[in-house]
């Protein structure tokens, strides 16, 4: 039993600075200043009721200290006011007329936004972002600079609520225990990573891959089309960006939840391997409690000791975790408390699957096969154009 207990302990010990280190592995994008001469871009933004988001994050692309660039609103039949929020800014507003068959609802509004572009650079970006005026000249200067065809950052995460506190900076940590940071950007090995809400790339090479169409029906585009873009020999790259562009993807326990059973299955599907040495790591960072436990009991003072070491361990681990999101260290001490939920959160994810009863998302059920398809010959014509 002992022994075990120090398997667990070293374990957690290992995963916890490992997962940091990964990340960290990912190159950053310095903020760097405009230049001359950069290509037109046109920044697409799928909208499904974000009318609470969509004032700030227009409001800072306006802001973009770029030269030639324009914004794509795509109202993905919204029933809330981000359709009356975008004619508020000066954008190009698309509406997709609704749910199309053997589409998601972000993959066809990313779709008609690509058609109604005019750049020669396509910068897909989610509604909760929120980027710095330097963003767009640095992150695509940093593609250019390598001589890449698309590029994806990974952005500043706000926590503000203590759901997102105690959750987001923990999820975090763990996905990054099977996603080795230092090998995404090397062509030799397959390991994929992306990030949605910051996705640029040529428009060349996009619409020769199939863009959006080649992904039309997964939950898990960003990484759908990384594969296209690594499988065809597409120069890709994977950056981290936090001061440039920050995002708030979830407001509430609720949010996190719907969130968490979209993404946390598709990252198994997408990679069994990895999935499951981040499953091993949820499991023994849940374990201090019961290590403790265990340690109160008569004459198991040396298995105490490991608990607390356990627990040192997990809450300095999460520590900077939270430093990296700006969330309060003392947020690292209900590590244990973090464990325990995230994996309630994981098993109703996994009932959901194995009852068949789909994903939910948006105020939208997808049903369980999320396989990538491949593109056709016919082409959905935008629903409508307008500029404001």
């Amino acid at each position: 039993m002992l022994w075990l207990c120090l398997i667990i302990v070293i374990a957690q010990a290992v995963f916890a600075i490992v997962s940091l280190r990964r990340y960290m592995a990912l190159p950053a994008v310095p903020p760097v200043p405009r230049r001359l001469g950069m290509p037109r871009v046109s920044v697409v933004i799928p909208a499904r009721n974000e009318a609470p988001n969509l004032g700030r994050l227009l409001a800072s692309l306006l802001a973009l200290d770029y030269g030639s660039y324009e914004v794509i609103v795509v109202d993905d039949d919204s029933t809330d006011a981000t359709l009356a929020v975008a004619s508020e800014f000066d954008a190009i507003i698309v509406r997709t007329g609704g749910l199309q068959p053997g589409w998601t609802g972000k993959n066809y509004a990313c779709h008609l936004g690509a058609m109604a572009a005019t750049g020669d650079w396509l910068l897909f970006t989610d509604a909760d972002t929120d980027h710095a005026p330097l963003s767009l000249a640095s992150i695509l200067g940093y593609a250019l600079d390598r001589n890449l065809e698309a590029v994806s950052v990974l952005v500043g995460q706000e926590c503000h609520s203590f759901w997102e506190r105690v959750l987001v900076p923990f999820a975090y940590q763990q996905y990054f225990v099977g996603v080795p940071g230092a090998q995404v950007n090397q062509p030799r090995y397959t390991t994929l990573l992306a990030n949605g809400q910051y996705f640029l790339i040529r428009r060349e090479v996009y619409e020769r891959l199939g863009g959006h169409e080649a992904v039309r029906n997964s939950l898990a585009e960003d990484i759908r089309l990384a594969d296209r873009l690594k499988t065809h020999g597409a120069r890709y790259g994977v950056a981290r960006a936090e001061p440039l562009v920050r995002a708030r993807a979830y407001r509430s326990l609720a949010d996190i939840m719907t969130g968490f059973s979209k993404n946390s299955f598709q990252f198994l599907g997408l990679d069994l391997r990895r999935g499951a040495l981040v499953i091993l790591s949820v499991i023994l960072a849940s374990l201090t409690p019961s290590l403790i436990s265990l340690g109160l009991q008569p004459d198991h003072d040396t298995i105490l000791l490991l608990a607390g070491y356990s627990y040192a361990f997990l809450a300095l681990g999460l520590m900077g975790w939270d430093r990296l999101f700006r969330v309060p260290a003392w947020y690292g001490l209900l590590q244990p408390f973090s464990a325990v939920v995230f994996i309630l959160i994981a098993v109703r994810s996994a009932l959901r699957s194995l009852l068949g009863w789909g994903v939910v998302w948006k105020g939208r059920i997808y049903g369980r096969r999320y396989e990538a398809v491949e593109p056709t010959n016919e082409q959905p014509r935008p629903k409508s154009r307008q500029r404001r």
